[in-house]
């Protein structure tokens, strides 16, 4: 398909690979890079420590919360989450992290992937603009990775790593990925403590960051026992086996769509993050996804 789309709408402009743009962008102080898609056969295991689900009073109070008023919006978010979960914890595993880390952005977005906020974090991770940019994610009036649940998550998943090899504890790293390291280790310093919990009690975090982890918590403890807080495990469809092809670029998605056969309104759905429905001027070459039937 690549080829054929290179050979009908191939710009004269000279070829420039989509990793090779995203290495203009070098996180300070962590390091970044590309996750395989795809696994490919034994590796030696690294994995992190377990991500302990604690039961706390605050914990309590979030799982009364959301399994009590706010059950409508929360029976959403599982049911929505659902199609995405298998794509997620793939990703998770591929980075060695806890597969528990798939109810972060359940709680970070509900996993709608134009979800904005008034910090304008963007997607179902929440990027800011800065941090996604340092974890290879392009923003601009063409183009948002952050919007793309696929990009979107294999940065996060390096995010996370790097926060709990800077933090060495779970409930500092998740809050770090909330309010952000520098405010953690602040907090942290302050209090002479690396306990999470403590630090909370004591008011050295922001209440958001505060409520952060127990949120999170809950959601996990949810989702282990849908049935005991009267969830239903309504499964959405599934996310659709995606191959990643690079085409010339601008190249409009519909032209795309004629070529490989799929309707342009599919295409449009699993590539989200194109904002105007065409790859971005500003790259000679980008990588779209387009079904694995019609690759």
């Amino acid at each position: 398909l690549a080829q054929e789309i290179a050979q009908d709408i191939a710009p004269s402009a000279p070829a420039r690979s989509l990793a090779a743009a995203r290495e203009r962008f070098l996180p300070l102080p962590f390091a970044t890079h590309r996750a395989p898609r795809v696994s490919t056969g034994h590796r030696e295991a690294r994995l992190l420590p377990l991500l302990t689900i604690e039961d706390t009073p605050p914990v309590q109070r979030w799982i009364h919360y959301f399994s009590g008023k706010d059950h409508e919006r929360f029976q959403r978010f599982l049911s929505r989450g659902s199609s995405y979960r298998q794509v997620v914890e793939d990703v998770l595993e591929q980075n060695d992290l806890p597969p528990e880390l798939y109810y972060l952005a359940m709680i970070e977005s509900g996993y709608v992937t134009h979800a904005s906020s008034r910090a304008k974090a963007v997607g179902v991770w929440q990027f800011i603009r800065a941090t996604g940019r340092r974890y290879g994610l392009e923003s601009d009036s063409y183009v948002d990775e952050r919007r793309d649940p696929i990009r979107a998550t294999e940065a996060a998943a390096k995010y996370l790593r790097d926060l709990y090899n800077v933090f060495q504890s779970w409930p500092l790293a998740l809050a770090a990925y909330n309010a952000g390291e520098r405010r953690i280790l602040t907090a942290v310093m302050k209090a002479n403590t690396r306990d999470f919990w403590e630090l909370a009690r004591k008011g050295f975090l922001p209440p958001e960051t505060a409520n952060y982890v127990p949120k999170f918590m809950a959601a996990v403890t949810i989702g282990r026992n849908l049935a005991r807080y009267d969830f239903v495990d309504v499964q959405g469809e599934p996310y659709p086996s995606l191959e990643a092809i690079e085409v010339p670029s601008p190249v409009r998605l519909r032209d795309v769509a004629i070529l490989a056969g799929v309707s342009d309104e599919n295409l449009k759905k699993v590539n989200p993050h194109l904002k105007q429905g065409m790859t971005p001027p500003t790259e000679a070459r980008y990588e779209i996804w387009v079904p694995e039937e019609h690759a």
